[in-house]
């Protein structure tokens, strides 16, 4: 027979530590834990389970590994105090199995965090989420100085949602499967780094990024790279702010990119790449200096490029038969070139 556990723990003080291991089917851990340097580990096996943490404090850290399906975590980590630069806050998150969920909430301002034995050294807060199996979703929000998240999917028709507002914040997504999705947005008043890496391998692929800030460059050649390797993927890149750079890469069949770069930026670089059948890609930019390169190889493809100021310089390049492109340009100095490759009947 099947077990079923209820577990709640509440610490409050500093150098807690609170184990929980649930085997079976049915169980619930609430762990509630505030003041400094606690650690919250969490390992449940089983069938529908469930486990919540709650931290709030200094230099908190959630260990949470969950095997079998329809598990859920729930994982909150804030600060008292916004304000206080010693704040640090750390999750490493293991999921196998179908159907789990992962709904991830850092709000605060963190500081430099080093994560599980310098995992994530110099990162608050950081968050490393790995989802094995079928139908999982991972949810995560994170707000301070140095966000971190870091999640990889294995399986099918997979769910992964990142939000960070702050300063530096870095969001590495890979996935690997078909029918999977990724959905993200980076935004704060003064960002000044703000780095986004999606790879995802296999068919009907989904990646919708966001940012909005100012010089979202930053220790990437380019800070917003999508990746996508299979059939009928759609990528789209929204950049906001000075100094941007987007590189979108597809190889396979029905692809489509879009990059928009706008509210007033400069020196903004966008790259989009396919390579397959019946590609479509479309780039704006507004603003001065802009750079667009956009590489087609295939069929029937079709990329339009739109700039709007000064000194900017496009370059399209189509391989193929039937291929369409439309580029204009509004300024001076401006610098157009496109080359047709037509393969002959």
């Amino acid at each position: 027979m099947a077990q079923s556990n209820d577990s709640t723990v509440t610490q409050s003080g500093s150098g807690q530590n609170a184990t929980v291991t649930q085997p079976g089917a049915d169980n619930t851990s609430d762990v509630d834990q505030s003041g400094a340097n606690n650690v919250a580990d969490i390992d449940q096996t089983g069938t529908n389970s469930i486990s919540d943490v709650t931290q709030s404090g200094v230099q908190g850290l959630v260990l949470v590994d969950q095997s079998g399906s329809e598990q859920t975590a729930n994982i909150t980590q804030s600060s008292p105090d916004p304000g206080d630069p010693s704040v640090q806050a750390g999750i490493q998150l293991t999921q196998t199995g179908s159907l789990n969920t992962a709904n991830i909430d850092q709000s605060g301002s963190f500081s430099a965090l080093a994560l599980s034995g310098g995992l994530l050294p110099n990162v608050s807060p950081g968050l490393i989420a790995t989802q094995n199996g079928n139908g999982n979703t991972q949810n995560a929000i994170q707000g301070g100085v140095d966000n971190f998240a870091s999640n990889f999917q294995n399986g099918d028709d997979n769910i992964s949602t990142v939000t960070q507002s702050g300063i530096a914040s870095l969001a590495s997504m890979n996935q690997i499967g078909n029918s999977n999705t990724v959905v993200g947005s980076q935004s704060a008043a003064n960002a000044n780094l703000a780095n986004t890496v999606v790879a995802q391998v296999g068919s009907d692929n989904t990646a919708t990024f966001v940012q909005d800030g100012t010089t979202n460059l930053g220790a990437f050649s380019q800070p917003l790279a999508i990746n996508q390797n299979g059939n009928q993927n759609t990528a789209a890149a929204t950049q906001s702010g000075n100094n941007d750079a987007a590189l979108i890469q597809q190889n396979g069949d029905l692809n489509s990119s879009t990059i928009l770069q706008n509210a007033g930026g400069d020196g903004n670089s966008a790259t989009a790449t396919q390579n397959g059948l019946d590609g479509d890609s479309d780039i704006t930019q507004s603003g001065t200096t802009n750079i667009a390169n956009l590489v087609q190889g295939g069929s029937l493809n079709a990329s339009t490029i739109v700039q709007d100021g000064t000194s900017n310089t496009a370059g399209v390049t189509q391989g193929g038969m039937g291929d369409v492109s439309g580029l204009t340009q509004t300024g001076t100095g401006n610098m157009a070139t496109v080359t047709q490759n037509v393969t002959p009947p």
